[in-house]
């Protein structure tokens, strides 16, 4: 859906940067996972949800969520095709997110592939989001109830890289800061219609 090639995102939000931050979407596509459920073609897609964010003055947070959809066979054959639903967003940056009696724990699989526990975040990013109808491209019976929501991911960073949880420990998906940008994007799932 390469969005990213289009639009110059970091310059179009007025945003420096000290160093580049890779393309959160350059990964993303068809999984053939998704081809078929209990063992039967079944017209699906592959979910990714990606988060692009920029901290302005005061650690105020925009940006946006997007949920990418990539058809699989069965439901291009029933003229289905790649859509993306956008959620503009805005909130702000919270240091010290876990609170002296958090049970909270944050596995992070690193480079290496071993896993390591944490027990506090870097921070928090307090986020409300309104669905962008201009940019999204899914028909709208696929968010609805969906609209509008308000959330708190929690956020590890180490050396540029990003790991993102919502506030109940459950990882979101991993990406990369740089000081003023900060990107998650999930593993893959299907999504089944």
């Amino acid at each position: 859906m390469g969005i990213w090639k289009s639009i110059p995102v970091a310059l179009a939000m007025g945003c420096a940067s000290t160093q580049p931050v890779s393309d959160p979407t350059a990964d993303l596509g068809a999984h053939p996972g998704c081809e078929s459920f209990n063992g039967d073609p079944s017209p699906g897609a592959t979910s990714y949800f990606v988060g692009d964010f920029f901290l302005g003055n005061d650690n105020a947070i925009t940006g946006s969520d997007y949920w990418f959809l990539y058809a699989n066979s069965a439901l291009e054959a029933a003229d289905g095709t790649n859509c993306l639903v956008v959620w503009s967003v805005s909130g702000y940056r919270q240091e010290n997110c876990a609170s002296e009696d958090n049970d909270v724990v944050y596995e992070v699989v690193e480079p290496d592939g071993q896993i390591t526990a944490h027990f506090e975040c870097d921070y928090r990013l307090e986020i409300s989001g309104a669905i962008d109808n201009a940019a999204t491209t899914c028909d709208p019976s696929l968010y609805i109830g969906n609209e509008n929501y308000g959330v708190a991911y929690d956020v590890l960073e180490s050396e540029g890289r990003t790991t993102f949880f919502f506030a109940s420990g459950t990882r979101l998906g991993s990406g990369e800061a740089n000081g003023s940008r900060i990107t998650y994007t999930s593993d893959y799932s299907c999504t089944w219609l």
